[in-house]
């Protein structure tokens, strides 16, 4: 499958100034696969060390020395490896701390060495009270879910996807592609962007037996949940992960959880599936300005799942429903807006793990909610995402009317257009997103 990430290892392959790399993620979101791929079509050679699979490679970084640790992999290896030419690959990476360490020096004393550690519970190590982090010493990139322009391309669509992106205000997508856009969205809010899922989707065409894998990727989550242990109170922490899928993109309230828990508890446990990359949090911000955490209300945000697929699975939507139901009312609205905010963190610079945000204001009488900002060009940007005519768009007409702002979104399954100030966005393009702002 083409990943967005791939384009990215490849400047950084040709960087002068390379860095070694982490790339960090959940698990289950293609990260090895990725690596793999880019490793064999670009290397030689690809040294791929699995610290779970073969623990004995841990002896190796006993000595943080470069020089100390490539002969000790040889000698692992029992071979003459010609470094020049191969990606060393540390694949969870997590359970050699040491590794990691070591990758400061790779920086400063074997700087012509390609290599590259991932791991899926990587945050739980880095945020260890014992390990301090090489800081400017290694590159981080963020992996997520496939995106729908991935998914586009793994399912044989690439000139659709090619289409969109030449699309305009003046030449929007024609009937055909517009309808072909919103069968494929089914697709992809029944499916989902986990790689595996996909991937036997492709060859089956069965949605059953998608099915089950989602199910099994929501029970392999929660078998990890032992891993967390020394983090959490682990009947805690599957008590708030039955219960996100049903509340996400609603305002998280400690107490919708299960009444009785101590808040600090669930707020640890919130925090452990962040780290986990099992959820993100969309935070409220008032917007008076950039950068918009700056305005941030920590204790009020918003939870979005992993991945819109598992969600739906884990609601146990009929399958039925989202392909035959209108898209935006689908379990009232939850699946496009998890639909809408999965999609912006896809399409953020996978070097930095950006947080997503909305605005609302309580007032009585006068209450208004915008369920994302974004920020282009040092321009803030309203997005909504409703069915409704620009008439009807009350709080994002307030927002934009109070922060005297030229342009706000309305994201839906509507064709491509402008109406007055209020910019359509399919919800097949949000890709094209910052390329119509502009």
């Amino acid at each position: 499958m083409k990943r967005l990430i791939f384009d990215h290892l490849l400047r950084w392959k040709n960087n002068p100034r390379r860095m070694p790399l982490l790339i960090r993620g959940a698990r289950q979101v293609g990260k090895t696969y990725s690596i793999l791929h880019f490793g064999k079509t670009h290397y030689r050679h690809v040294l791929h060390i699995n610290f779970e699979k073969s623990p004995t490679y841990k002896q190796c970084f006993e000595d943080l020395d470069p020089n100390t640790i490539l002969n000790a992999i040889q000698i692992q290896e029992s071979a003459s490896i010609d470094f020049s030419n191969t990606l060393i690959f540390l694949d969870e990476i997590q359970e050699c701390p040491q590794a990691i360490t070591a990758l400061r020096y790779f920086k400063e004393e074997r700087p012509d060495i390609h290599i590259i550690g991932a791991g899926s519970l990587l945050e739980f190590t880095l945020k260890n009270e014992d390990f301090r982090m090489p800081v400017g010493r290694i590159e981080s990139k963020f992996m997520h879910p496939i995106s729908f322009d991935e998914f586009l391309w793994a399912t044989g669509r690439e000139h659709l996807q090619a289409y969109f992106t030449q699309t305009t205000l003046k030449s929007p997508p024609n009937e055909v592609s517009h309808t072909q856009g919103l069968k494929a969205l089914r697709e992809y809010f029944a499916l989902g962007g986990m790689p595996d899922v996909l991937s036997a989707f492709v060859d089956s065409q069965d949605y059953l037996s998608a099915q089950h894998l989602q199910q099994d990727l929501l029970r392999g989550y929660r078998d990890d949940f032992g891993k967390y242990s020394k983090h959490t109170d682990i009947e805690v922490l599957d008590q708030v992960y039955s219960r996100i899928p049903g509340i996400a993109c609603k305002w998280f309230k400690y107490s919708k959880i299960e009444n009785g828990l101590r808040t600090e508890k669930v707020k640890i446990a919130v925090q452990n599936l962040r780290d986990a990359g099992l959820v993100n949090q969309v935070f409220a911000t008032n917007a008076n300005g950039i950068p918009l955490a700056a305005s941030m209300n920590h204790k009020k945000f918003k939870l979005l799942f992993i991945d819109i697929g598992l969600m739906q699975r884990a609601m146990e939507t009929d399958i039925k429903t989202i392909l035959r139901k209108d898209l935006m009312l689908i379990n009232e609205g939850q699946l496009s807006e998890q639909f809408v905010g999965q999609e912006l963190l896809s399409y953020n610079d996978p070097s930095e793990k950006r947080a997503l945000y909305f605005w609302n204001r309580e007032k009585i009488g006068s209450s208004a909610e915008v369920d994302y900002i974004t920020v282009n060009q040092s321009q803030i940007v309203p997005i909504e995402v409703k069915s409704k005519a620009a008439g009807h768009l009350k709080s994002l007409q307030l927002f934009l009317k109070e922060r005297d702002l030229p342009i706000g979104l309305c994201i839906s399954t509507n064709r491509l257009k402008l109406v007055g100030n209020i910019l359509y966005l399919p919800m097949y393009m949000i890709s094209s997103l910052h390329r119509f702002i502009s």
